[in-house]
């Protein structure tokens, strides 16, 4: 196989450093939380799963393979969740604007 693939990719002697490679490559979690997301998607794709859901293990499993949001990614998009409000509130309002100038100069011209 090695010979076959010579410069179009990459034989691993393991799965584990398979496993490695394409965790460096895709996802950068690390062994663990990569291990987690893998059982993770396993346990969605069980054909049971869809019948009787088990939020609790779900949850929990999520919550292993996922990594944990930083105080400052969660203060930046809060910040940008207001500004957004604001700048609809804005956009609202120069609409509103827009709409009696338009009926201030069609009034003139009349």
């Amino acid at each position: 196989m090695r010979e076959t693939l010579a410069d179009h990719g990459q034989v691993y002697d393991t799965a584990a450093s398979y496993r490695r490679a394409v965790d460096e490559h895709l996802f950068q979690l690390g062994n663990a939380r990569y291990s987690a997301l893998m059982d993770t998607l396993i346990q969605l794709r069980q054909p049971q799963l869809s019948k009787k859901p088990d939020e609790a293990n779900l949850s929990a499993a999520l919550t292993e393979a996922l990594p944990p949001l930083s105080t400052d990614l969660l203060t930046d998009v809060a910040d940008a969740l207001n500004q957004l409000e604001e700048d609809r509130r804005q956009l609202h309002d120069y609409q509103a604007l827009a709409r009696h100038v338009g009926q201030g100069c069609a009034s003139a011209i009349m």
